[in-house]
């Protein structure tokens, strides 16, 4: 269990249009009424797929503009990411609900993501009822006070999830906010919210998955003789990083593999996250255990992308070994931000 995390319960209100929050100072994150507001964002998707992100004046929540997010997939079959980010500065040692209203055109769920130098913090897959605007509040805080480390919002669509549902999948957002609670009556509002009471799918089981204390937790091997280096960097996509580069050509049984032992559960879904850059990186290098799972890492040359892998573990398999291979020639492969959460369907 990493030892900056807390185990805690996350209440995820959902609320219809006629109702609300009773709040004190509310921070406008985005009302999305500006083109300018557009440049915080990001956009990534893979081969699999398209997504843009783009302002629009049709059925905002209120005021005259709100975020139009368009998914475009075109394999169903893969399991990747289209993803729509921004970075966040939250107020510190304060109670905040982050809220916002979204508009789904189909029931297509989607995933929403908050994370830090240390991985997801909180993440949830939210099924919506297609055709009409729903307000979400997510609190930011547990009995013990403000949750830390967080820095990054997404809401991202897993290709994988969509196989019954027509290519373009289309969300309205607006009124992304924090809101603080006066008291505790405030957010807890009967018929509008419900818990989700596993608190565990929430806690990232990988230990240092920033790389911020260096290699510990991590085990670098090599395999034949090959001519691979580890070091730990400081330009990583948030904070510390892992570059791996490796000189020798790709023969038999001549690699090196990164890993870690991590505690899962029997017959449950997951997602394997991570940030990766590369420079020169040959095609063939993969995450497996060798059983569970194995999933290619596309070569080349990009600047820093998010990468997400869902699987699911073995009736009775209780722990997991998070391995990448590096078997191609690679000039520089940087890795940051891993994270292995269950996924849950609320």
């Amino acid at each position: 269990m990493p030892v900056w995390r807390r185990l805690f319960p996350i209440v995820v209100f959902l609320f219809i249009l006629s109702g609300g929050l009773v709040t004190a100072n509310p921070l406008l994150i985005n009302n999305f009424e500006s083109k300018q507001e557009f440049a915080y964002w990001q956009v990534s998707y893979s081969q699999t797929g398209k997504a843009s992100f783009t302002q629009t004046v049709a059925q905002p929540l209120a005021g005259a503009g709100a975020a139009e997010c368009i998914f475009i997939i075109y394999d169903h079959s893969r399991s990747e990411s289209l993803r729509c980010q921004r970075r966040l500065n939250l107020p510190r040692d304060q109670n905040y609900i982050l809220s916002f209203g979204i508009y789904p055109f189909s029931s297509a769920p989607l995933n929403l993501e908050l994370s830090g130098s240390n991985g997801v913090v909180i993440a949830a897959k939210l099924k919506l009822q297609p055709g009409r605007w729903q307000k979400i509040g997510i609190p930011l805080f547990d009995a013990q006070g403000p949750v830390d480390q967080i820095t990054n919002i997404a809401f991202w669509l897993n290709s994988a999830d969509c196989a019954e549902i027509p290519q373009t999948i289309v969300y309205l957002l607006d009124e992304l906010r924090l809101v603080r609670p006066v008291t505790k009556a405030d957010y807890q509002v009967p018929d509008l919210w419900y818990q989700l009471r596993d608190p565990g799918r929430f806690v990232n089981v990988v230990n240092n998955a920033g790389f911020e204390t260096g290699t510990t937790n991590w085990n670098m091997g090599i395999s034949g003789g090959a001519q691979i280096e580890y070091q730990i960097v400081a330009d990583g996509y948030q904070g510390s990083a892992l570059l791996l580069t490796n000189n020798s050509p790709k023969e038999p049984n001549v690699y090196g593999r990164l890993t870690q032992q991590v505690a899962v559960k029997p017959n449950t879904t997951y997602c394997l996250s991570m940030f990766i850059k590369a420079t020169n990186v040959g095609e063939g290098n993969h995450l497996t255990d060798w059983g569970t799972y194995m999933f290619g890492i596309p070569g080349g040359t990009y600047d820093w992308r998010k990468f997400d892998f869902v699987f699911k573990t073995k009736p009775g398999q209780s722990s997991l070994t998070l391995g990448l291979n590096c078997v191609e020639k690679t000039e520089q492969l940087y890795l940051d931000n891993i994270s292995l959460l269950e996924q849950t369907d609320k």
